[in-house]
């Protein structure tokens, strides 16, 4: 479409060099000739360029791919982190214990399975969404450009 679109312009530029070319050729001419040899620069430039991305295109999308997978995995990872030593720690003083007898203290079993509940969530979000990526990338890909659109 850009060829195609430089390609009128150059006609356009001929045919006005064309028809005004009674008037004072050599002008004109100059215009035509220095006008061609700037589109076709330009025309060439737009052809590598465009090979260029046709080449490069698969590559960035394999290396989001794996960033989105790795990403989220690790995001998972740091999430289920915490959660055996919290899980210690609720069972070593025990759900039974009676709130009282912690003094308002952020260690109190409800309050570390809340702080554990959170994490697990988040990891598990994290997980699913790297497993979106790793079963199906192509899916995921069309999510992700939508959201880019939005």
């Amino acid at each position: 479409m850009f060829k195609s679109f430089l390609f009128a312009i150059l006609l356009g530029v001929v045919s006005i060099a064309n028809a005004e070319e009674t008037k004072a050729p050599t002008v004109y001419q100059e215009l035509a000739e220095s006008a061609n040899v700037v589109l076709r620069a330009a025309i060439e430039k737009a052809t590598t360029a465009g090979d260029f991305l046709e080449e490069q295109v698969p590559l960035v999308v394999k290396e989001l791919i794996a960033w989105k997978i790795v990403g989220n995995l690790a995001f998972a990872f740091i999430m289920f982190l915490p959660s055996p030593f919290i899980f210690v720690s609720v069972r070593k003083h025990g759900l039974t214990e009676r709130v009282t007898d912690w003094d308002n203290d952020l260690t109190t079993p409800g309050v570390l399975s809340l702080f554990n509940l959170i994490p697990v969530a988040l990891g598990l979000v994290g997980l699913f969404e790297g497993l979106k990526w790793l079963v199906a990338p192509r899916a995921a890909l069309i999510e992700y450009a939508a959201s880019l659109v939005k």
